[in-house]
């Protein structure tokens, strides 16, 4: 079978990359399982609240610090697999913990099963599960006020059993889960222009490469995908429901722009759907598969899951999936949409989500109405595939309008 015709058949439903320390000694409590080596920053920003760089530095800090324990531990010798039988066993955890005032960061070793959190022996520490979400767990201190938690240590469970006889192995990573204690305008804005930034590099290299679209092959791919669109599809992957933006938009972009600030690369890049979808665009193995293939110009890693942990690759893979969905788009209404980016993004929004042939057929069936819900009619968008576009619609203005853009970093 062709791959055109592999990713048609595959809908391609995607369900769907220095501030200054000075030098101290920070103590490893609670056995730790690394020797801290602590974090003071001197920093004196002009325009924004010295407190808000501070955090930022110690959250770098400890981000180095936690992923270099991760890579030793993976390099030792002696270190043995170590496997639990289900994913509610107590697993080790390290965490990172910042105190504003001596600008100290200290590393607490503790023990977690669910929303328990013990730390080793001698800590002073009490901390709170807040949401228990693996490595995205979010912890609040208690009874420790002026410290903060920057980074954490936790494993990830990789299934090597089967049904009856579950088995796990456990890989430890390094990620700084979000909290609202580290939402503030100068982490938000260093996240937006992470964010813008990778985007436009990916679309200058794009560029730079040739690279024709398969909608419109007679027009670069850079110049037939918008940014906009693509910044909006990749904001959305990551809230649940549309009814979480209405009325708190700028709430959840602030979550999504602190998030790439504090983990840049790293960001999103182990979450994963009950459809196998990962990192920060959400692509599904078969469709990054089909999608290498039929744009080997891409330039982008084979292998899946050093695709998703590449956000570079991952948006490039993203732009010529848009292309390609748009490819299959009628010519007329592919003519008509180009004259209006939010109506055509409505359209490659969907079919992102719920696949190009789904999305072709609602719009036949119903016309101006193709992104509604018909209830119990097989022509119909799923629930998830009309919610996504709802979060689509909300999200566009704000990454397509300067004015609103700019308003929201301000």
């Amino acid at each position: 079978m062709k791959v055109t015709q592999k990713l048609a058949s595959l809908a391609l439903a995607a369900c769907l990359g220095a501030f200054p320390f000075s030098p101290g000694i920070a103590q490893a409590e609670g056995d730790a399982i690394i020797e801290a080596v602590p974090t003071t920053v001197n920093a004196t920003p002009s325009e924004v609240g010295q407190f808000d760089v501070r955090l930022l530095a110690a959250i770098r800090e400890a981000r180095t610090k936690l992923t270099n324990l991760v890579e030793a531990e993976k390099a030792d010798p002696n270190r043995s697999q170590e496997t639990v039988p289900n994913q509610a066993s107590p697993v080790k955890v390290t965490i990172a913990v910042w105190d504003a005032a001596s600008g100290e960061v200290v590393y607490v070793g503790a023990t977690k099963q669910g929303r328990t959190v013990t730390p080793n022996s001698g800590s002073r520490f009490t901390f709170k599960v807040l949401s228990d979400n693996g490595v995205n767990t979010a912890l609040a201190l208690l009874n420790s006020p002026g410290s903060y938690v920057v980074g954490l240590v936790h494993p990830i469970f990789r299934s090597v059993g089967t049904k009856r006889k579950p088995k796990f192995e456990l890989e430890s990573v390094a990620y700084v889960p979000y909290t609202s204690e580290l939402r503030n305008p100068y982490l938000v804005e260093v996240g937006s222009s992470y964010f813008e930034q990778k985007v436009a590099n990916v679309f200058a290299e794009i560029r730079a490469l040739g690279l024709r679209s398969r909608a419109e092959p007679s027009q670069l791919l850079a110049d037939v995908v918008h940014p906009a669109v693509v910044k909006s599809i990749i904001a959305i992957e990551h809230v649940g429901s549309s009814k979480q933006l209405v009325g708190d938009l700028a709430a959840y972009l602030d979550r999504f722009y602190v998030t790439l600030a504090t983990n840049e690369h790293r960001a999103y890049a182990y979450a994963k759907s009950t459809a196998a979808a990962r990192g920060l665009v959400q692509f599904i193995p078969s469709t990054y598969r089909a999608l290498t293939q039929l744009r080997p110009d891409l330039v982008v890693p084979l292998d899946f899951e050093n695709g998703m942990l590449d956000p570079y690759s991952a948006i490039k893979a993203t732009v010529a999936l848009l292309d390609y969905n748009l490819s299959l788009l009628p010519k007329n209404l592919r003519e008509r949409y180009r004259k209006d980016d939010r109506a055509l993004g409505a359209y490659l929004a969907a079919a992102y989500n719920g696949g190009p042939s789904r999305v072709i057929r609602a719009h036949r069936a119903y016309g101006e109405n193709w992104y509604r819900y018909q209830a119990r009619r097989s022509s119909s968008l799923k629930r998830e595939t009309v919610d996504y576009v709802a979060k689509y619609q909300l999200v566009f203005d704000h990454f397509s309008t300067p004015a609103l853009h700019l308003a929201a970093e301000d």
